[in-house]
């Protein structure tokens, strides 16, 4: 039965918490962990806003966990994200998610405000006219 990782969690064990051990135990065991979208948004927030982590450390660190046999996301879009993420110091998690939303989707249109968009080759932002 597939069950679902919460946020805390998650950062205990990348803070190298008390409970790591235990988390890392978990993580590697044959079960299943849902880890959503939301969730790995809020862990990047908190790596960088709270934590203050270098965005390498934390791409390095979500990628190896999403990559974990136990974790179930959609691993393809996370991994697009997380890459952009690192290479485009401006954006937040929620931009460089449209972005691989947008490329996985083969859509190459965005109406946004943001001019960090046109930064990005493939990528068309569109202003309300």
């Amino acid at each position: 039965m597939v069950k679902v990782i919460d946020t805390n969690l998650i950062l205990r064990y990348l803070h190298d918490d008390p409970e790591a051990p235990k988390i890392e135990k978990l993580l590697k065991s044959k079960n299943k962990y849902l880890l959503s979208d939301v969730i790995l948004a809020e862990i990047v927030w908190v790596l960088d806003s709270y934590y203050e982590w270098d965005r390498s450390k934390i791409v390095e660190s979500l990628v190896l966990l999403i990559r974990l046999p136990s974790i179930m996301c959609n691993k393809f879009l996370l991994t697009e994200t997380l890459t952009i993420l690192k290479n485009r110091p401006k954006f937040d998690f929620a931009d460089a998610y449209s972005v691989a939303l947008m490329k996985s989707s083969k859509i190459k249109d965005i109406y946004s405000f943001d001019r960090d968009f046109d930064k990005i080759p493939g990528v068309n932002r569109l202003e309300p006219k």
